[in-house]
């Protein structure tokens, strides 16, 4: 199984942190609140420069020349870039020695962008691509079909959509970094739009790796993904933490750390909690 961890940020700079919890119930009370320790903290933004890197063109990712979020990450060897920050939003994968790992990582939207997309009922949810995700249960739905004007050229797409155009490219990729490096760890990390397409990547990565290969997903301003039993699978809240609405059957994957704007992270138990701007 993988681990999910999602960091969300606000244009105050309010961020939140989903991580995996099994189980847990909807219904949480402010008790379920702890702090989160310094050294998690730490651990944890490091990976932001991953998110702020996704937004360079393939011409700077690729020689790994993109300022600071690139000097942040010395050693990150690039395999695979694309994308044309369209249709295609820009990704990249590569090999990270700090953590040893292979990192997969895909571009997001302005969130003021991805927000009023979001809100719009024109949205239907659709199974998985049963070639791209082979055995998983018909019940399990994510946002496919949707209108991003603003966006993608006036493209109808949705978060399967953006992740079917580069899924087997990014598996390829992958695969030969596991190869060259004799490693099993894969980060996914993604913000926006992008945390949307990269939570589902993992999915897709853990169905066509081997059972010994251990992924983490990290993202940052992830939106509602899938329905319930999307959420259930994965078992893992920014204006985009809060879009879609619960009320079209769109649900988080579990357990939410939220940073607030006096830098306080907080942790939360559960799938959704509509409190959270208020803690004890």
């Amino acid at each position: 199984m993988f681990v999910t961890t999602t960091v969300s940020l606000l244009l105050t700079l309010l961020a939140s942190l989903v991580l995996a919890f099994p189980g847990a119930d909807l219904n949480e009370t402010r008790s379920a609140i702890t702090s989160v320790p310094p050294s998690t903290v730490t651990a944890l933004t490091i990976y932001g420069q991953f998110s702020r890197a996704s937004y360079c063109p393939p011409t700077q990712t690729s020689s790994w020349a993109c300022g600071q979020a690139c000097s942040a990450l010395p050693g990150f060897v690039p395999y695979l870039v694309g994308g044309d920050d369209g249709p295609t939003p820009y990704y990249y994968v590569g090999y990270w020695p700090t953590k040893n790992t292979a990192v997969v990582v895909h571009q997001g939207r302005a969130p003021y962008y991805l927000e009023s997309v979001l809100g719009d009922l024109g949205m239907t949810l659709s199974t998985l691509d049963s070639t791209l995700f082979p055995g998983l249960s018909c019940s399990i739905r994510v946002l496919f079909t949707v209108a991003f004007p603003k966006l993608l050229h006036s493209v109808h797409t949705g978060f399967a959509h953006v992740q079917a155009l580069t899924a087997t490219t990014i598996l390829a990729a992958v695969d030969k970094i596991l190869s060259d490096h004799s490693i099993t760890k894969v980060t996914v990390i993604g913000h926006s739009l992008g945390a949307a397409v990269a939570m589902i990547d993992t999915v897709y990565l853990q169905l066509h790796l081997p059972s010994s290969t251990s992924l983490k997903f990290i993202g940052h301003g992830t939106p509602r993904v899938g329905n319930q039993a999307f959420a259930d699978y994965v078992d893992a809240t920014d204006p985009i933490p809060i879009v879609p609405d619960l009320s079209l059957g769109y649900r988080h994957v579990s357990g939410e750390v939220h940073i607030l704007e006096n830098d306080t992270w907080i942790a939360c138990a559960g799938m959704y909690l509509n409190f959270i701007e208020h803690p004890p």
